[in-house]
C-alpha cells in the first residue's frame, strides 16, 4: 500500500509510487494533471464527471481547484512530459497516424509500434455526443 500525503485539497493526495508522485484523486490514479490536460483541451468539469462516472463530482472539482491553485507547478509538469520532449528524452519518434516508434529513425525499420495515447487527449464519449448533436 503506498503511503499517502495529503494536500490543502481533501480530495487530493500524493502517493508514493503512483503517478511519480504527482497529486491523484484520492483512491485513484487519475493525477491532477490528467485532469487539468482534459481542461486544457476543452473539456469542462461536466463532460469529465460524464467520462468519469466513478469519480465523485467534489473530487473532481477539487482536482481542477488544485490545478488552478498550483497552476505553474502542474502546467510544469505536463510540458515536461509532452510527447515531444519524451522523444527526444527517451529515443522514439511519433508517426504521422501517433504511433510511438521505438529503436528506430525510420518507421520502416522500427523494431517495435505501440499507438501514442499522449499525443492529444481524444474528446470524452460525452463531448462527442454533443458534438454530434445538429
Amino acid at each position: 500500500m503506498a503511503i499517502e500525503t495529503r494536500t490543502e485539497h481533501p480530495h487530493i493526495v500524493r502517493a508514493e509510487g503512483v503517478a511519480g508522485g504527482q497529486p491523484v484523486i484520492v483512491g485513484t490514479r487519475i493525477s491532477v494533471a490528467f485532469i487539468a490536460r482534459l481542461l486544457q483541451v476543452g473539456e469542462t468539469a461536466e463532460d469529465i464527471i460524464a467520462s468519469y462516472p466513478h469519480l465523485a463530482p467534489a473530487a473532481v472539482y477539487d482536482a481542477l481547484s488544485y490545478y488552478l491553485d498550483h497552476k505553474d507547478e502542474v502546467d510544469r509538469h505536463i510540458a515536461d512530459h509532452s510527447p515531444e520532449k519524451l522523444a527526444r528524452s527517451l529515443g522514439f519518434t511519433i508517426g504521422d497516424k501517433g504511433q510511438v516508434i521505438f529503436g528506430a529513425r525510420h518507421p520502416a525499420n522500427a523494431r517495435h509500434v505501440v499507438t501514442a495515447t499522449l499525443a492529444t487527449p481524444r474528446p470524452s464519449a460525452h463531448q462527442a455526443r454533443k458534438e454530434a448533436l445538429p
